[in-house]
């Protein structure tokens, strides 16, 4: 069945909150400029941007350098002409990276091309794309697709590579990009889309541990333990080291040393750099205390988030606050 532009859209709502936003936001804004041609069917990109270098990014070993989503109805030219000359490919020559990106197909299909053959590309599926590898892709004329795509680069991406680590296949299958890892991965691009500080350093860490995952290359249950640890790690904060060690059946030392290995630092090290990145994005949000941040955080003692956040900031919780210029409620 064909994709229409009002189905894509339909498609793209079933979304998180954020990405309905989204969507409104592009669509009042499209629409009072006039570019919105249900009869042409011009493409409906949601938010795209390339970032320029910061020194808050790449502290996670990648560094994020764009992003967007974009729904192609049926029978829409392919590639966009919105990308910058630098990104650019015309089918029939195809394209090569300098470096990587990571494409998600929440709708629709298509086709992905490498040296190595054609393949089918399915909703929910995705594909990984590395740097000096030739490749082409578009979607499928008949129904058009809803893409979501991170391009970045950095040294843990280039040791997966050199050590073959990365995915063998293109094509990652629903299987491995589970409900968890696309929600983790659409809140990467809310995050390119709202930048909030400290926005980058959550977002790489974010990024890192979803790229763990992808090394793997099974369903999650299948999964390397010790990279899956990477992803419970910023998202549960107070979770025991030594239980994520006993769950990978390995001893405490054994499971720092091969963790240390995969991203290049201690797992309290790597917690401690995530509980900064998330408590720093709430405490710019005006009006909210130190203790609603701690709670949102999942810490029941207010003391022991700040001594915490001292440990990886280096400076308290208001003290940050204050530097920044945000007020705390009263």
């Amino acid at each position: 069945m064909s994709m229409t532009v009002g189905e894509c859209l339909h498609a793209r709502i079933a979304d998180t909150e954020a990405i309905i936003a989204g969507w409104l936001v592009v669509l009042r804004s499209l629409a009072e400029a006039g570019r919105v041609n249900r009869q042409t069917g011009v493409s409906m990109i949601d938010h795209m941007q390339y970032l320029a270098d910061d020194r808050d990014s790449g502290r996670w070993g990648l560094r994020l350098i764009a992003g967007g989503t974009a729904c192609i109805p049926a029978g829409r030219p392919y590639p966009l002409p919105e990308h910058p000359e630098s990104h650019l490919f015309r089918w029939e020559r195809g394209r090569v990276l300098r470096e990587y990106q990571f494409v998600v197909i929440a709708g629709g299909g298509g086709v992905y091309e490498d040296h190595s053959g054609t393949r089918t590309v399915r909703s929910g599926e995705g594909f990984l794309l590395v740097p000096g590898r030739w490749h082409r892709y578009r979607p499928d004329p008949a129904t058009g697709w809803i893409e979501r795509w991170l391009a970045f680069d950095g040294p843990v991406m280039r040791d997966l590579q050199r050590q073959e680590r990365l995915p063998a296949m293109p094509i990652v299958s629903q299987s491995v990009l589970d409900t968890i890892w696309r929600n983790r991965f659409d809140e990467i691009l809310t995050m390119l889309r709202q930048q909030t500080p400290a926005w980058r350093s959550e977002s790489e860490a974010l990024l890192a541990s979803l790229m763990a995952r992808l090394t793997a290359m099974g369903a999650p249950d299948e999964a390397d333990p010790v990279q899956r640890s990477a992803m419970r790690l910023t998202t549960e904060l107070q979770v025991p080291i030594e239980s994520l060690a006993l769950e990978a059946g390995l001893s405490a030392s054994q499971f720092r040393l091969r963790f240390q290995g995969l991203h290049g630092c201690s797992p309290r090290i790597f917690r401690q750099r995530a509980l900064v990145a998330r408590a720093q994005r709430l405490l710019v949000i005006p009006g909210t205390t130190v203790a609603e941040v701690a709670a949102a955080l999942g810490f029941t003692d207010q003391a022991h988030f700040s001594r915490g956040f001292r440990r990886g900031c280096g400076q308290s919780p208001q003290a940050w606050r204050a530097k920044i210029g945000t007020e705390d409620a009263t």
